[in-house]
């Protein structure tokens, strides 16, 4: 090998990892997509989404994974940079995941979905107990009795962590309330 050989080797330029360019890319996105997404949601008028928490987590995985590997690809190849890049991108992902966990990202959408469910569970038991007032008004315009509120409450059914009652309001009119007991 010659002088010019040696030359040529040594004016060779760096190339920077891909690799470790996207670790900063998605690291950047996974905090962009945790933090601005319940933002343009609220300011668009919608309520909260889980998704936008479930997406953030994965991005801040992929971005753990990427950094790990983009540290890799610039160490064991001496004509790569992006060392600093894929850390950063590593770092944005891994700082993601505890605010995950400690509910600081995600906690209030699954707030909101746990408000959905109990909102679900009364409208079901309301549909209950008004499904037993025509069954009971039913039999007793069939057998020739009288309706009452009380009837239809005998045979209400018992709902896990809601409390369904049928109280009277005067002359065949009833009150149907039902009330989330649970978390």
């Amino acid at each position: 090998m010659g002088y010019k050989d040696a030359m040529r080797h040594e004016e060779r330029p760096l190339v920077m990892s891909n690799v470790a360019v996207w670790a900063l890319i998605i690291g950047a996105s996974s905090l962009l997509v945790a933090f601005g997404g319940p933002l343009l949601l609220s300011a668009l008028g919608r309520p909260p989404s889980p998704a936008t928490a479930l997406l953030a987590l994965v991005l801040a995985v992929a971005a753990i994974l990427a950094g790990h590997s983009g540290v890799s690809h610039a160490s064991k190849d001496k004509g790569r940079r992006g060392k600093t890049l894929a850390v950063l991108g590593m770092l944005l992902g891994y700082a993601l995941i505890p605010l995950f966990l400690m509910g600081q990202i995600g906690g209030p959408q699954f707030v909101h979905i746990q408000n959905v469910v109990n909102e679900d569970s009364q409208m079901l038991g309301i549909a209950a107990a008004l499904g037993q007032c025509e069954q009971t008004l039913a039999e007793s315009l069939i057998n020739g009795e009288e309706f009452t509120c009380e009837k239809a409450g005998v045979h209400l059914e018992t709902f896990e962590d809601l409390t369904v009652t049928i109280e009277s309001l005067g002359s065949r009119t009833c009150l149907i309330t039902a009330i989330a007991t649970g978390s």
